[in-house]
């Protein structure tokens, strides 16, 4: 992935997109908060890209950026298949990849029983050390030469996974299972069966763990299990070293606890940002699909006399 500064700035807001009916509702309350971010709506031009997490096994967000790389899913290959190798693209491991072979990750996370089934905490929110990783890593490996697979660092909070068996081609990504519940995701089959009975395993190893023993102590979620995701390969992309997207996460959490106060605060808050720098490209994302959203100052005058499209602000409201 690319990190030219000089690059007009496409930004994702991660929880900011909702049914017709809702974000009607929700509209005056907007307007009142984030005058700027209204402004600039009314005046953008706006696309709107359905999305289907059963199909896709990625998160509308993820969606988004695996179309802007341009990556091309094989038949019968969900779209998420490909977040695996983004996920090492940003964090620098392009050189590491081989082009034509698919590319599988594991995500170092925390799974925690729930009534509703269980949950998933993805890596970016544990606050994972190097050492803490790397103490994991080596608790496995007496037990990891009986098995088919073997594991290379990437960084603290993915490693590299090498089989020797099929993998199973439907994994979803973490975001995914992250926004709903294991149990939609979790692979259950023939295929599969040696990774889950390993990764089964690895809770067992890990739930005695001296990090986790010590992460328990200081209040922190302990690091209990791998959540595999890929099964693409680099030459899917046609452009996969397109400029990386700035991803907003502030209304995340006030949108999946339905907290709208919190939520319209946080949007005020990123409204203070872009009454100085209007953005480039803005991308409401939310659960069922995504609202592309342009300045139509990069536009020349001739295209916005002929070309007749949606407002930002058209498909903000009535997104379907």
């Amino acid at each position: 992935m690319s990190n030219d500064k000089t690059a007009p700035t496409t930004e994702i807001l991660i929880g900011s997109l909702f049914p017709a009916k809702h974000a009607q509702s929700l509209w005056p309350a907007v307007q009142e908060h984030a005058p700027n971010l209204c402004r600039w709506l009314a005046n953008s031009q706006g696309q709107s890209v359905a999305h289907d997490p059963l199909r896709q096994r990625c998160s509308a967000y993820e969606h988004f950026q695996l179309l802007e790389t341009g990556f091309q899913p094989q038949a019968n290959q969900p779209l998420g298949a490909g977040m695996a190798l983004i996920l090492a693209l940003q964090q620098g491991f392009g050189q590491q990849i081989n082009k034509n072979t698919d590319f599988w990750l594991a995500e170092l996370i925390h799974l925690a029983p729930g009534r509703e089934g269980a949950s998933l905490i993805p890596a970016r929110l544990l606050d994972i050390s190097a050492e803490e990783s790397a103490a994991l890593f080596d608790s496995l490996q007496d037990y990891i030469q009986d098995t088919p697979f073997e594991f290379t660092p990437l960084s603290p909070t993915h490693w590299a996974v090498d089989s020797q068996q099929t993998l199973p081609p439907q994994t979803a990504t973490v975001e995914l299972a992250f926004e709903t519940t294991v149990q939609d995701w979790w692979d259950t089959s023939t295929v599969g069966r040696a990774w889950r009975q390993w990764a089964n395993e690895v809770q067992m190893i890990w739930f005695q763990h001296p990090v986790n023993l010590k992460r328990q102590t200081q209040g922190r979620p302990v690091i209990n299990g791998l959540w595999l995701m890929g099964g693409a390969s680099l030459d899917q992309f046609t452009q996969p070293h397109v400029k990386m997207p700035t991803i907003h996460r502030s209304l995340e959490q006030s949108f999946r606890e339905q907290d709208w106060g919190e939520w319209l605060y946080q949007l005020s808050r990123l409204d203070a940002l872009w009454q100085e720098h209007s953005p480039h490209k803005l991308v409401f994302a939310g659960n069922q699909g995504f609202v592309i959203c342009e300045d139509p100052a990069r536009r020349s005058w001739l295209q916005r006399l002929f070309t007749q499209q949606k407002t930002g602000q058209a498909c903000w409201l009535n997104p379907n």
